[in-house]
């Protein structure tokens, strides 16, 4: 007794020193930061730790160099851009992982040495509201493809990409401006630019156009759409203004004469002035161009997307996207398609040619591999077990292409979790021809007790006398199988006329209940059972009950 009672103190005890200890987390969270790398002339993005002058990704890399944070969360007055004293030292920025701003504004201010970003995809603007200056003076930037950026919620754009003067791409494809005020110099001195997508812009809640394109002389093909104007009215002490947003007059070197046509339009001709105070979208949304530039518009800066194929042993022409200018060309409408060395494994070329109101061409290439069929687009089935108190690894069917596979040929299989009930893992790795895994779950669950159905005995006449049991057992309203749910065993002593019966579960069932009867002197023998006794609980079924209670225990007194 003075064991239990000290024993039950000190459980005590421990049970109130859990609850008083204090939390604590060994795992530090992680947050965006942006790591600038001198040697490298790298800026980058990415979500981490910090760790010894580095920022360590949820993935295990390091990304060295002097790190900053608390960018993300700063609003229009105080657009946070704590890197700015490097922006002439980096060449190349990196978006490793998704960042999520409120405001990019000046983000890349007088960044004259940037030649590339990679991963903008990483960069989610939905909930940006302010992108002003965010490109300005990005002198060394050639190409910039900004279809991905959602600005349904932006308001302002002043500025954005005003002294890009060596920008020549720039795709503006999923822009959508119908919150935005500001626009005022978004391209000024673009002075490399010369065409220009903005069919999708949208300027009715613009207060302020000034200067728009000012400077960006080379600028001869702009596609306008019908949301677009090239005038705002401002209002400045009680004065009424119009503001321009100065469209460059035309060349008139020859063969250029100085205006504005549309491309399928009804030949009007209009200087810059005339242009802009004429537009009214409508009829006029399309494609504007210098007089006396070729209707065709050179497809060489077009971008080409191909995917990669699996080598089959004839020549391939997989399908070809060709997007210019922030639209989508139309094949054989457009351009037509040529291929090279499109049928043994090695790099093919697709070479895109312009017709019709376009010219030049341009080429891509994608590989050709060996096909090596992946287990991942394989059909991996196992069936659902039955709790043993052992591990338990069922059969695994796997069809790839048509093909069932063979263990121990194609694949072999790890399992995970599959002792207790619950859910299992089974694993098939691909060997030989194949390769890649899958991974498919399969449930263990408890095996029903046999005491819950509804059992039926009847006793009939067996030969030389002897009287046998009829068993009919029902669970659920299913009729259970003899030697697959259960098996029968019985006795009978002849002098006594008495016996017993006893109905055990097995494979999806377990325990066991008894039955006794007596045969009497005359008539037909039946069996009269009286109330049924259960069998005996197995070892492994009695640890496991006390080891419940045991938990029960515990829970209670702590």
């Amino acid at each position: 007794m003075k064991k239990t009672i000290k024993f039950l103190s000190v459980l005590l005890s421990l049970c109130m020193l859990a609850a008083f200890m204090p939390a604590v987390s060994f795992a530090e969270s992680e947050s965006a930061y942006a790591v600038y790398n001198q040697a490298a002339q790298t800026l980058t993005f990415c979500v981490g730790t910090p760790r010894d002058g580095c920022i360590v990704r949820s993935n295990g890399d390091e990304i060295p160099g002097v790190y900053y944070t608390d960018f993300l969360q700063t609003q229009f007055e105080d657009c946070n851009v704590p890197w700015q004293s490097i922006n002439y030292n980096v060449k190349t920025v990196l978006f490793l992982d998704e960042i999520a701003p409120v405001c990019t504004g000046w983000w890349f201010y007088g960044f004259e040495n940037l030649e590339q970003i990679v991963g903008l995809d990483n960069l989610n603007t939905e909930n940006v509201t302010n992108m002003y200056y965010m490109f300005t003076m990005c002198s060394s930037l050639s190409e910039l493809d900004l279809s991905n950026f959602k600005t349904q919620e932006v308001q302002t754009m002043n500025g954005m990409f005003a002294g890009c003067n060596s920008l020549t791409v720039l795709d503006l494809s999923g822009f959508n401006t119908q919150n935005v005020w500001e626009m005022s110099y978004m391209f000024a001195g673009c002075t490399s630019l010369k065409t220009l997508n903005i069919a999708n812009f949208n300027t009715g809640n613009v207060s302020t156009l000034e200067g728009m394109f000012s400077g960006s002389n080379a600028l001869s093909s702009l596609v306008l759409g019908t949301d677009y104007r090239f005038t705002s009215i401002n209002e400045d002490h009680g004065e009424i203004y119009t503001e321009y947003a100065d469209l460059p007059e035309p060349s008139d070197i020859d063969p250029f004469t100085g205006k504005w046509i549309k491309v399928g339009g009804d030949g009007t001709k209009y200087t810059a002035e005339e242009l802009m105070d004429a537009y009214t979208g409508g009829d006029m949304a399309g494609r504007w161009i210098w007089e006396g530039l070729s209707l065709a518009e050179d497809i060489s800066g077009a971008t080409v997307t191909v995917a990669d194929q699996i080598y089959t042993g004839t020549a391939l022409t997989p399908a070809v996207t060709v997007t210019l200018n922030g639209t989508e060309l139309l094949k054989d409408t457009d351009y037509t398609v040529d291929y090279e060395n499109n049928t043994g494994i090695g790099t093919a070329t697709v070479t895109v040619t312009g017709i019709n109101n376009y010219t030049g061409t341009v080429t891509q290439t994608f590989e050709i591999t060996e096909y090596i069929p992946d287990l991942a687009d394989a059909a991996v089935t196992v069936e659902d077990q039955i709790y043993t108190g052992k591990k338990i690894r069922p059969d695994v069917t796997v069809i790839l292409d048509e093909n069932t596979l063979i263990e121990g040929t194609d694949y072999y299989v790890t399992y995970e979790n599959n002792i207790e009930v619950g859910t299992a893992t089974v694993t098939v790795f691909g060997i030989g021809d194949y390769t890649g895994s899958k991974t498919v779950t399969f449930a263990i669950t408890e095996p029903s007790s046999i005491s819950r159905a509804e059992i039926t005995v009847h006793a009939i006449n067996g030969e030389n006398g002897t009287i046998l049991p009829d068993v009919t057992v029902m669970m659920d309203d299913n009729t259970l199988v003899p030697d697959t749910d259960y098996t029968v065993d019985y006795t009978f002593d002849p002098e006594t006329r008495r016996g017993t019966v006893t109905i055990t579960g097995i494979g999806a069932f377990n325990d066991s209940i008894t039955f006794s009867f007596e045969i009497p002197e005359e008539g037909e023998p039946t069996i009269e059972p009286t109330d049924p006794t259960p069998g005996r609980l197995s070892f492994l079924e009695i640890i496991r009950q006390l080891f419940q209670k045991l938990v029960e225990f515990f829970k209670k007194f702590c």
